[in-house]
């Protein structure tokens, strides 16, 4: 039970640091001090590792918000968004990218939106 009281302690600090960090069990087990107990026991935590499974990660989950946050700080400083940039700056690979990319011109489409929204009612 110790993890539930920890959750809100521990999903605000990664996602607000400078430099994201993936979301893993490793990463939540080192930052509560029980990562062996995660590590070895998990199986006998039904409800700690069903809790894990939401929280956590994938590689791709991870790396479309690291291109959210990139693409954040473009629109708030006024620069114009171009994704080889954006793809630099998250150090992603080309292969993996392409993947990403409709996803990504999806969220910048709206974020836009969004901002002409905000000024037509502001």
């Amino acid at each position: 039970m110790r993890i539930y009281n920890a959750k809100p302690i521990f999903l605000t600090g990664p996602l607000k640091e400078e430099k994201p960090i993936r979301i893993t069990v490793s990463a939540i087990g080192r930052r509560l001090s029980i990562l062996a107990n995660l590590q070895y026991h998990l199986a006998k935590l039904p409800l700690t590792e069903s809790l894990l499974n939401q929280i956590t990660e994938t590689v791709r989950e991870f790396q479309i918000r690291r291109t959210y946050k990139i693409i954040d700080e473009l629109m708030i400083d006024g620069a114009p968004i171009k994704l080889w940039q954006v793809q630099r700056k998250a150090a992603i690979k080309s292969h993996q990218f392409k993947e990403i990319k409709p996803i990504l011109e999806a969220y910048i489409q709206h974020r836009r939106d969004v901002l002409e929204d905000e000024k037509s009612l502001g």
